[in-house]
């Protein structure tokens, strides 16, 4: 069995934006899967207003 690490897409939206509280957390998530010290993500969908 494959470890999958679970990711929110606002861990994303958080990640990429300076501004967003989270910021800081989120960027050492996104840091950790991309350098392997997570294991691979799987991103939720996400539920956008409108659709």
């Amino acid at each position: 069995m494959i470890a999958v690490a679970l990711v929110d897409t606002n861990v994303l939206f958080a990640g990429a934006s300076a501004r967003d509280a989270s910021h800081d957390r989120a960027s050492e998530i996104v840091r950790a899967v991309d350098h392997g010290k997570l294991p691979d993500a799987v991103v939720t969908k996400p539920d956008l207003p409108g659709r």
